[in-house]
C-alpha cells in the first residue's frame, strides 16, 4: 500500500511540473485579468460598450500599463468558448464529418496583449466594428486543416449564416488547460460580436495588487455603484 501511495504521489507530482513548464501558447507573466459585473448591474450594450471604450482608455493611462484590451472570455477560466457549425469556402469535408469549432471575442490588441504571435495576416483593429465587413483571425491548426497549401488569409468562412474573412493566422494557444492537445479555434472582434460581460486583460509592470486598486478607482469614478472583481495573474491560474 505504501508503494502504491508512493508511486501514485510521484506520479501526481510529476503531472504538476509537466503542467507548470508546458507552454500554452501566450504569456502569463506581466498580464493581469479582471472583469466589471455589468449585466447584473443592469447595462445595455450601448451604455455597456460606451463603459469599456472609457474604461480601456483610463487603463491605457496608468503608469506601467502596456496595453489593455477586453475578452468575452479568458485562458484557463473554465467558462464555456461559443461555438458553431461552419461553412468553409471551397472545402469538401468528408463523409460524416461535422464542420465545427470553438472560437473567442476578443478586442483589439488582444494578441499582442495576451502573447500571442501573429503569424501572417494582422491583428483585429478598431475599424473591426458593426459597420465594417465580418473578419476572423484562426490558429495555425484550423489553417492547416481547412486550407492545406494555401494561402488562408483572404479565404472565408460561414459562422450562423454570416460570412467571415479571414484577415490573420495566430499562433496555437490552450484555452482550458496547459497539457491540452491543439484544436481547431477562431477568434472574432469583440465590436463585431458584443456581449455586455467581458473580461479586461491587461499587459502591465504593476502587481495584481497594484492594478487592482487602480482599478477600482478608475471603474468607481466612471460608476460609482460598480466594483470590479480583484485581478489576478494569469500566472495565478
Amino acid at each position: 500500500l505504501s508503494f502504491v501511495l508512493i508511486v501514485g504521489t510521484g506520479l501526481v507530482l510529476r503531472s504538476l511540473v509537466r503542467m507548470q513548464n508546458a507552454d500554452p501558447g501566450f504569456s502569463t507573466r506581466s498580464v493581469v485579468v479582471s472583469s466589471v459585473d455589468l449585466f447584473s448591474a443592469g447595462y445595455k450594450p450601448d451604455r455597456a460598450k460606451i463603459f469599456y471604450e472609457q474604461l480601456l482608455e483610463r487603463i491605457r493611462a496608468l503608469p506601467g500599463v502596456h496595453s489593455a484590451t477586453l475578452a468575452r472570455l479568458r485562458p484557463f477560466s473554465y467558462g464555456v468558448y461559443s461555438s458553431a457549425a461552419l461553412e468553409i469556402e471551397g472545402y469538401q469535408p468528408p463523409r460524416n464529418e461535422q464542420l465545427a469549432a470553438d472560437y473567442n471575442e476578443v478586442g483589439e490588441g488582444y494578441f499582442a496583449t495576451i502573447g500571442i504571435p501573429i503569424v501572417t495576416g494582422r491583428e483585429f483593429s478598431r475599424t473591426d466594428d458593426e459597420n465594417a465587413p465580418p473578419v476572423a483571425i484562426v490558429n495555425e491548426m484550423m489553417a492547416t486543416k481547412y486550407w492545406p497549401g494555401k494561402e488562408p488569409v483572404g479565404q472565408r468562412l460561414k459562422v450562423k449564416d454570416k460570412w467571415m474573412e479571414v484577415v490573420g493566422v495566430a499562433r496555437n494557444a490552450n484555452y482550458r488547460t496547459k497539457l491540452e492537445q491543439s484544436t481547431p479555434f477562431f477568434y472574432v472582434p469583440v465590436r463585431q460580436n458584443f456581449f455586455v460581460q467581458n473580461n479586461i486583460i491587461i499587459r502591465t509592470d504593476q502587481s495584481a495588487a497594484s492594478i487592482s486598486n487602480a482599478l477600482a478607482r478608475e471603474v468607481h469614478a466612471l460608476d460609482a455603484n460598480l466594483a470590479p472583481l480583484d485581478a489576478i495573474s494569469l500566472l495565478e491560474q
